[in-house]
């Protein structure tokens, strides 16, 4: 490939010739930036082996961007197709409106749309956002018909510290949930508990556990409407541990794990023990892995990591 760029001002204009064995062809491009604003264009020309065959694609962008607000515009032109046939676009927009209070970008409210022949809604979606914290819309074709909602909730509990913070522990809560309005088989609630330890320069730990519910459709009653009775319900089973509700949830463990790091003056131990639970032939199975490893710190490279096989009941080196 050849590719030329030349900077004048706030322009900036390149080409970029692609050689055999590849197809051939010729690129050049045109963008600018400046005041928050940027835009681009390009066209993509193909060799014939003696002169230029007809453009194939053209493909322009522009973008404002600011404080509160980012927006941005980009289509595309496939020239082989017949009129409006090949032509496709989105657009996106990002507000910030407390960003005046403290610069808080925590709290934003996002909108994208694609279209494509003559500007035809394609999909549709919005999302309103809280750090990490999130629910979203999505839409699709002309008529915006709804698609799927998406929530997810993300809590962090505060940080213990002991012993002039050299001993420390962490806990976050991730839930999320896809609720799908044409599909009863595609909804879905999935839960990951996370908790750290820590004690400065000796070991660190890491616990996991995560699990999910694909069986949203049993929710339904015969006229295919959701029943919230039945949630509710089978959520409580879940919690039953000590009766037959817990076997009977449809809110299964799907894994478990647990990693430490016990680190030495010269050497760093490694252990790693997770199960995936699989269900087989109607019956829950638990999948385990166990790692150990050893890494020199004076040469990070010299490390030996060996894991437990649990068909041959062996250790055996990764």
């Amino acid at each position: 490939n050849i590719v030329f760029s030349k900077k004048i001002k706030d322009f900036t204009v390149g080409a970029k010739q692609t050689l055999k064995p590849l197809t051939e062809s010729f690129a050049p491009s045109i963008s600018y930036a400046a005041h928050g604003i940027s835009a681009s264009a390009s066209t993509t020309f193909t060799f014939d082996g003696r002169h230029f065959m007809d453009a194939t694609t053209s493909n322009g962008r522009i973008s404002y961007g600011n404080n509160y607000v980012s927006a941005s515009f980009s289509n595309s032109l496939n020239h082989r197709l017949d009129g409006w046939e090949g032509y496709s676009g989105s657009q996106t927009l990002v507000l910030y409106p407390f960003y005046k209070i403290g610069k808080n970008r925590d709290i934003h409210f996002n909108e994208s749309l694609s279209f494509e022949k003559e500007m035809e809604a394609k999909n549709f979606s919005w999302s309103a956002w809280y750090k990490n914290n999130y629910i979203q819309m999505n839409y699709s074709g002309a008529d915006f018909d709804k698609e799927t909602m998406k929530v997810r909730l993300l809590y962090t509990l505060l940080p213990k510290y002991w012993w002039r913070h050299r001993m420390g522990i962490e806990s976050t809560l991730d839930t999320s949930f896809t609720y799908d309005f044409k599909n009863e088989y595609g909804s879905s609630f999935n839960m990951s508990f996370t908790m750290n330890f820590a004690i400065n320069r000796f070991i660190d730990m890491r616990v996991n556990v995560s699990s999910q519910n694909n069986s949203f459709h049993l929710y339904y009653d015969n006229d295919h409407k959701f029943q919230f009775n039945k949630l509710w319900e089978d959520l409580k089973n879940s919690f039953d541990f000590f009766g037959d509700g817990r076997k009977s949830s449809h809110f299964t463990l799907n894994s478990m794990s647990i990693a430490l790091v016990h680190y030495m003056e010269d050497w760093n131990l490694t252990f790693e023990a997770k199960s995936t639970i699989e269900t087989v032939n109607g019956k829950k199975q638990f999948k385990p892995e166990i790692s150990v490893s050893v890494k020199w710190n004076a040469i990070p490279e010299l490390k030996t990591e060996t894991k437990y096989d649990e068909e041959s009941k062996t250790w055996v080196k990764k």
